[in-house]
């Protein structure tokens, strides 16, 4: 009992984050695709290699990274060990 509430509140603790990138110069077209990244060792090891402009053929509007409750909450089920993060990559130009 003791446990889960420690990972409880370290999960409420932990909070989300995310980096965004966005490309001014190219307004969104409405298509939005997501993709997931694996890494190991809380981050530190691992990289994802997402093909965006082959997703986007008319550019990239914007680019959003970060980790959501449920990457969060594997995270904390796997010790550290697996660390998703998530990738939102919205489209731009007159695709």
């Amino acid at each position: 009992m003791r446990l889960l509430a420690v990972v409880a509140i370290a999960a409420a603790l932990a909070g989300c984050f995310k980096v965004t990138y966005t490309n001014p110069a190219l307004p969104m077209n409405g298509q939005v695709v997501e993709q997931k990244g694996s890494f190991f060792i809380f981050g530190l090891a691992g990289n994802a290699e997402i093909p965006v402009y082959q997703m986007c053929p008319g550019g990239v509007s914007e680019i959003r990274s970060g980790h959501g409750v449920g990457d969060i909450v594997l995270t904390i089920l796997t010790l550290g060990i697996y660390t998703p993060r998530s990738y939102e990559i919205a489209c731009g130009g007159g695709q």
